[in-house]
């Protein structure tokens, strides 16, 4: 499924600032359907960032902006529970739910992460994950806190959910995995070479990874022409 329809997805979602119980039904129906491969994660969350960002405030409503912030929140959820799984967790009888506000505020404070509260966030999850039971509630909790540093600056929200895609971000290749992906799409008979022949079957089969990029990438932003006339030759 192409990124167009994620970035409409995602503007209908964050139109009306809520996502109901239809709306959240959606967003994992979609999830499900467009079967994501696990390099895709990353930048589909990322756009919800982006896309939200659109819809903050320009006149400081902060009531508006905590509602973008509650509409990524469960958009990020939605592909959570549907297209990842938390990793094993030995011991988590460390984690210490006020240490990591605590953290939360240092780094949202300026709305800025820098490499070393990266560095710094990324030890607090390895050495004292969340228990899985506290997972949703642990991200959650990112976007609570920055909703209390929301201004009536636009830059500084967007700022903010800079930063609160950076938390994300750290959680999930910490503390989540993807699901095992399972291609399907199937190759169609028709890309037998004994029955239709080299040629034929190759041409077929640049159709079908085609058709499979689509689901990966987009063209005039992960590949240009050149990619185009690359594969012509190579081909001929």
């Amino acid at each position: 499924m192409a990124d167009w329809v994620f970035t409409k997805l995602y503007k209908d979602v964050f139109a009306d600032l809520t996502v109901d119980a239809t709306e959240a039904k959606e967003l994992h129906d979609k999830f499900e359907a467009a079967n994501p491969p696990p390099d895709k994660l990353v930048s589909l969350r990322a756009m919800a960032f982006r896309i939200g960002s659109e819809f903050l405030s320009t006149d400081g409503n902060k009531d508006t902006d905590v509602a973008v912030l509650r509409a990524i929140n469960a958009v990020v959820h939605a592909l959570e529970k549907t297209c990842m799984l938390p990793k094993p967790i030995k011991d988590d009888s460390a984690f210490n739910d006020e240490a990591l506000e605590d953290l939360y505020r240092q780094i949202l404070t300026d709305g800025s992460v820098d490499q070393e509260e990266s560095k710094e966030l990324l030890t607090f999850f390895q050495s004292t994950p969340p228990p899985v039971s506290k997972l949703v509630s642990t991200r959650a909790n990112a976007f609570r806190i920055g909703s209390e540093m929301l201004t009536e600056d636009k830059a500084h929200n967007v700022g903010i959910l800079r930063a609160i895609n950076v938390i994300v971000h750290t959680l999930e290749i910490t503390l989540f995995k993807p699901k095992v992906y399972v291609c399907k799409v199937e190759p169609p008979p028709t890309m037998n070479v004994s029955k239709i022949g080299v040629n034929a079957s190759i041409e077929k089969a640049v159709q079908h990874i085609w058709d499979l990029d689509v689901n990966r990438l987009t063209p005039g932003v992960d590949y240009g022409e050149f990619t185009h006339f690359f594969w012509y030759f190579i081909l001929l």
